[in-house]
């Protein structure tokens, strides 16, 4: 039987990182997914800058013209009415977001692992995975087996290798409910004419927070000639509404706004369930890793997660290369990942999960805060989109976030007079 150096279980942007990076090293890697290429995913299609400027990412972005549909420079952040908003407009030099599809963004990703000597296995479901002394088992619906150094967990939040590394390190099989998302999107053709006409140069990105009064946000994402637009809350709470009707009443928000053609009248979406508290305490066990969703990490502020799966992969997979050529595959030597990414983004999963709390409690009292403050508006897309870090940049925009606060307060009570 052939063995491994690592089995990569689910080959979106985590998985196909991880393979990537291990495969240009020279290790023996398997990336499998149980679909096959290309394929759809439910996802805004929002790319943080540092996918396409960062230098270590730069393969992906000499791929650019293969699934970048353009760059947002302007955003919309509505409250619990459409007249009442932050806007931001940026420099044209940074983007606040880039715009891609997810079919066309991933099978960009999977060829690059595949093109940089990573075996690839589609439409092939992992049932069962095993961790023994010498290697890990991993055991496919239709009976096949096949051995590895280590197996990778990547497949999102019904991924088996978590839940094989769940039950060894004495985890809850899953997370709280209260701690799911629920996102549903479809992609609408709309032609490029309607989109320059009604997003214009900047592409500007719509946000309509606590739809149908649930906490949670609605989006509008314009690409070259459609509109990416969802619909996200936690689980617990979209599962008292009925989601088409929701859905249907945002489009006709949209219309009304101009943002979303009068002459389409279909509904359609996907929709999927995402980690919205952070990271799960333990992301390593002996042969096993876990990375992107299935280790949870997805902004617990914006439900984006791709920025962060394609650096948890690299991350992982740099920490397997070193572990292969010590021989150490344990939990101790894997253990290497967890510390490097909670050195790394730790804090930030703090602060974004309190930012979180802090948006359910009163997001319109934070708009009538930050509308005018130009200052305060560009720290807080910096967060969003990954420019600044949270941890670094909290403590300056809650003194200034304060003192806003204060002031207007007091204009309230002079008026009020």
């Amino acid at each position: 039987m052939v063995l491994f150096d690592l089995v990569i279980c689910g080959a979106g942007p985590a998985g196909s990182t991880t393979a990537r990076t291990a495969a240009k090293a020279g290790q023996k890697v398997l990336l499998v997914d149980k679909d096959g290429f290309p394929r759809d995913k439910v996802c805004g299609g929002g790319l943080r800058p540092e996918i396409l400027e960062s230098p270590e990412f730069s393969y992906v972005a000499a791929q650019k013209d293969h699934f970048l549909e353009g760059k947002c420079t302007g955003v919309r952040l509505y409250g619990s009415r459409p007249d009442h908003f932050i806007a931001y407009d940026g420099p044209d030099s940074e983007p606040l977001m880039y715009g891609t599809s997810r079919r066309r963004f991933d099978e960009v990703l999977f060829r690059l692992a595949r093109d940089a000597g990573a075996e690839v296995q589609t439409r092939a479901t992992v049932k069962k995975v095993k961790v023994a002394k010498e290697y890990v088992e991993v055991v496919f619906e239709d009976g096949r087996t096949i051995r590895a150094h280590i197996v990778v967990g990547a497949g999102g939040m019904q991924d088996p290798v978590a839940k094989l590394l769940r039950e060894r390190e004495g985890l809850p099989r899953s997370w709280p409910s209260k701690d799911i998302g629920f996102a549903v999107a479809h992609e609408f053709e709309v032609g490029e004419r309607f989109i320059s006409e009604s997003f214009g140069e900047s592409y500007t990105c719509h946000f309509h927070m606590k739809p149908q009064g649930i906490y949670g946000y609605a989006w509008a994402f314009p690409r070259r000639s459609s509109i990416n637009v969802g619909y996200g809350a936690f689980l617990k709470d979209i599962k008292k509404m009925n989601l088409r009707a929701g859905f249907k009443t945002y489009i006709t928000l949209l219309k009304k706004s101009g943002l979303f053609p009068r002459g389409i009248d279909h509904i359609e979406f996907r929709g999927a369930r995402i980690p919205l508290r952070g990271p799960i305490k333990r992301t390593v066990s002996d042969r096993t890793m876990l990375v992107g969703d299935a280790a949870g990490f997805v902004s617990p502020l914006g439900g984006d997660g791709i920025s962060f799966a394609m650096a948890s992969g690299m991350l992982a997979a740099r920490t397997a290369i070193q572990c292969l050529e010590v021989g150490d595959c344990s939990s101790k030597g894997l253990s290497v990942y967890e510390r490097e990414w909670k050195r790394l983004w730790g804090k930030d999963f703090r602060v974004l999960c309190d930012l979180a709390d802090m948006v359910e409690r009163d997001m319109d009292r934070i708009i009538e805060v930050c509308r005018n403050d130009k200052v305060l508006v560009r720290m807080l897309a910096g967060i969003y989109n990954g420019r600044d870090k949270p941890s670094k940049v909290i403590g300056p925009i809650m003194r200034r976030y304060l003192k806003n606060a204060i002031v207007s307060g007091i204009s309230r009570r002079r008026k009020k007079a």
